[in-house]
C-alpha cells in the first residue's frame, strides 16, 4: 500500500516537471514572414470606410431640427 501511494505522489510531482520540456521539443509554431503582402481588400474596404465618414461629416446641416 505504502509503494502504490509513494509512485502517485512521485508520478503527480513528476509530471507538471516534464512537461514543459516535452513541449519545448515540439517544434510547432512558424513564425510568419517578415515582408508579407498587404491585405488588399482591409485596405479597400477602409478606404471605403474613412470616405464615407468623411461624406457624412462634411455634409449640409440645411435639415436642422432647430426651427
Amino acid at each position: 500500500m505504502k509503494t502504490k501511494a509513494l509512485v502517485q505522489r512521485l508520478s503527480c510531482a513528476a509530471v507538471p516537471l516534464l512537461a514543459p520540456g516535452l513541449a519545448h521539443c515540439q517544434d510547432v509554431y512558424k513564425a510568419p514572414a517578415k515582408y508579407e503582402t498587404i491585405p488588399w481588400m482591409a485596405v479597400v474596404y477602409t478606404f471605403v470606410f474613412l470616405i464615407g465618414i468623411a461624406a457624412v461629416a462634411f455634409k449640409n446641416a440645411r435639415r436642422t431640427h432647430l426651427d
